[in-house]
């Protein structure tokens, strides 16, 4: 599972979080390693679970990019784990939220 340590880190390094109006086809959220930014394209979010679903799914992909490991794991694994951390440990995503300064609005 994602850890407050682990975020930590990946803030350290550079990653951000950042809402975005753009629209794209089917995704939610996603990290793009060029830019070191976990994208959240608010305009897609159905959910309050959507949402810390997306930025959790984002966070582990960038762990994954950043530490170097897992580069192998499909995206359903990543998925998995995102779904874990949501359930067990919701101190998490607040963590991020409050770090980055994340407000939700869900449509």
């Amino acid at each position: 599972m994602l850890t407050i340590n682990q975020i930590t880190e990946l803030c350290k390094a550079g990653i951000d979080v950042r809402p975005s109006n753009k629209r794209p086809q089917s995704i939610i959220g996603e990290y793009d390693p060029s830019m070191l930014e976990v994208v959240l394209y608010t305009g897609k979010m159905n959910s309050l679970e959507d949402f810390g679903l997306t930025i959790l799914n984002g966070m582990i992909s960038a762990r994954d990019n950043i530490c170097g490991t897992r580069t192998d794991r499909s995206y359903d694994q990543i998925e998995i784990e995102a779904a874990k951390t949501y359930e067990k440990s919701p101190d998490v995503l607040r963590f991020i939220m409050e770090l980055y300064n994340i407000k939700i609005r869900v449509q």
